[in-house]
């Protein structure tokens, strides 16, 4: 298949999409738990501006009716209300942050910084502390040392705090 325009390659990627969306839905319903009423649900409470058709309304009205299928479709728009809930929020707190004085916003930004760090220093194996065979320190200490590692050896452990200190006293004169 040869495509030579850009509406025949606009006509086939919507084709393949669509039919892409089928097989996930397909596979959806066969290999979980989902059934065809949540996909028919997920599919009107999708975001799409337009209403959707009055049959599928009808198919997810009556399927209200059974018990299982009335606490699925409650589960998909408790969470899509929620969702846009959250959104709301936090484009609210995004247009305050905008509008706001430059106090606010400094600290807005320091808020952050700080939880950058924390997170720079969870899990951060970039600068350790390994000792040598004459107890010294390996490892460069220039950067910032507030989240260096030492050894678990109690003796290690001291002499490489003791280097630390050193560095950090030479660091700032």
């Amino acid at each position: 298949m040869v495509i030579t325009s850009p509406i025949s390659f606009h006509k086939f990627k919507t084709q393949a999409s669509f039919y892409l969306k089928e097989k996930i839905k397909t596979a959806r319903l066969v290999l979980t738990d989902v059934t065809p009423v949540e996909l028919l649900t997920e599919e009107v409470t999708n975001g799409n501006p337009r209403p959707p058709d009055t049959q599928t309304m009808g198919v997810i009205s009556r399927a209200a009716f059974e018990v299982d299928d009335y606490w699925r479709i409650v589960e998909i728009l408790h969470q899509r209300f929620n969702w846009g809930l959250r959104v709301r929020k936090l484009s609210e707190r995004i247009l305050e942050l905008l509008e706001s004085d430059q106090a606010i916003l400094n600290e807005e930004r320091s808020r952050a910084r700080e939880l950058t760090q924390k997170i720079k220093g969870f899990g951060s194996f970039g600068q350790r502390c390994s000792t040598t065979n004459n107890g010294s320190c390996l490892g460069d200490y220039s950067s910032s040392t507030t989240y260096g590692r030492c050894n678990s050896d109690q003796l290690e452990y001291k002499s490489c705090l003791e280097e630390k200190k050193v560095n950090k006293k030479y660091k700032y004169q």
